[in-house]
């Protein structure tokens, strides 16, 4: 893995280490028309400083930012055509600020290595999120790959 796609950190007062990476999202035409840009970050959290046990949940992160309003603030919810088997990932936590004509939104969902692995795994993973539709790119989906493999018991 190249460490310059992964984002690694310690909180010493928590005794914590997070791994995060990111995989750019490319809206679907006509279903995104006013995102400027949309990623998904993926994230663990493990005790300590070393892998002692197989990480199992992940948080995933959709990250957008849009110019003429709010994308996700009625609709949270997450359905994928992982390829081409359509999957219900339920409602997710949405968060947002708007700022002048921009407005950025995250919304959150917990997910576990299998649901992760299948995302990683895929040759095509195709998302609707609220009223919003993508594709995620194959390096997002490698990066994903990747950090199911840095979170096994070392």
């Amino acid at each position: 893995a190249n460490a310059k796609e992964f984002t690694v950190g310690y909180d010493r007062f928590k005794d914590e280490t997070y791994i995060s990476v990111t995989g750019n999202i490319k809206p679907t035409k006509g279903k995104g028309q006013n995102v400027w840009k949309s990623e998904a970050v993926a994230r663990t959290m493990i005790p300590g400083k070393t892998i002692a046990k197989d990480v199992d949940t992940f948080g995933l992160t959709f990250v957008t930012s849009s110019m003429g309003g709010w994308t996700f603030l009625k609709r949270h919810s997450l359905i994928a055509i992982i390829d081409g088997e359509r999957v219900d990932f339920g409602e997710g936590k949405h968060s947002g600020n708007p700022k002048g004509s921009m407005v950025w939104e995250n919304i959150f969902f917990l997910f576990t290595r299998d649901q992760l692995s299948k995302i990683a795994k895929a040759k095509s993973v195709e998302i609707q999120l609220g009223d919003f539709e993508g594709t995620f790119d194959e390096k997002g989906l490698k990066r994903f790959k990747q950090l199911l493999e840095i979170t096994l018991k070392q």
